[in-house]
C-alpha cells in the first residue's frame, strides 16, 4: 500500500510530569480512532504551531513559538495550565 507524501507541519508537544505517590506520574492522552493522523494512539499533549504562538517581532525564532504552543495545546487538550517559565527542555 502506498500513501501520498505528508506535509510536515510545525508542531510542539509537552511532557506533563509530577511526583505521585507510587513515584513518577506522566500524563498521556489517547487520541480520537477516527482521526486519520494516530487515531487511538496514546500521545503526549500537543500540536501545531500556530501564527499567534509567533513572536510578531522575531517571527522565525521557532523555540519561543513551540513553548507557547506546547503551552496552549496542553490547556486546550487536557485542561492543565503549564506555566511557560516552568518549562524544561534539552
Amino acid at each position: 500500500m502506498t500513501h501520498a507524501p505528508v506535509q510536515p507541519k510545525d508542531a510542539a508537544s509537552v511532557m506533563l510530569i509530577r511526583s505521585g505517590s507510587r513515584g513518577l506520574e506522566i500524563l498521556f492522552l489517547r487520541r480520537n480512532p477516527s482521526l486519520a493522523f494516530q487515531g487511538d494512539h496514546w500521545v503526549f499533549p500537543g500540536g501545531r504551531i500556530d501564527p499567534i504562538d509567533k513572536d510578531v517581532d522575531r517571527p522565525h525564532d521557532e523555540l519561543p513559538a513551540a513553548q507557547k504552543a506546547a503551552v496552549r495545546e496542553a490547556a486546550e487538550e487536557s485542561g492543565v495550565s503549564v506555566p511557560l517559565h516552568s518549562l524544561v527542555y534539552a
